[in-house]
């Protein structure tokens, strides 16, 4: 049962390993090494909380997004809707 655990707990390790979003976070490093403060979680009750902007830089910085592409996708749907109110009104016209 242990050795299972073991297994498991390793390979969830790995897996975490190759994603750099949460490899590099402070708050898993705080997790993996030990401090002065042998309390986990007073150890990240410490941390400062991060904004909702300073999530969205920290993922932005780790997993880039091509913005400009959404907003392409957007405006082909935007002239897809237009066309198809263009159609309905003159097939019910």
């Amino acid at each position: 049962m242990v050795e299972e655990r073991l297994f498991f707990l390793d390979r969830f390790m790995r897996q975490i390993a190759e994603l750099p979003y949460l490899y590099e976070s402070e708050e898993l490093q705080v997790f993996l090494r030990p401090t002065t403060t042998p309390d986990v979680i007073k150890a990240l009750e410490t941390m400062p909380r991060l904004t909702t902007d300073d999530l969205l830089h920290r993922f932005r910085t780790c997993m880039p997004v091509n913005e400009m592409a959404a907003e392409l996708k957007l405006k082909g749907y935007n002239e897809n809707i237009n066309d198809f109110v263009r159609e309905t009104r003159d097939y019910i016209e």
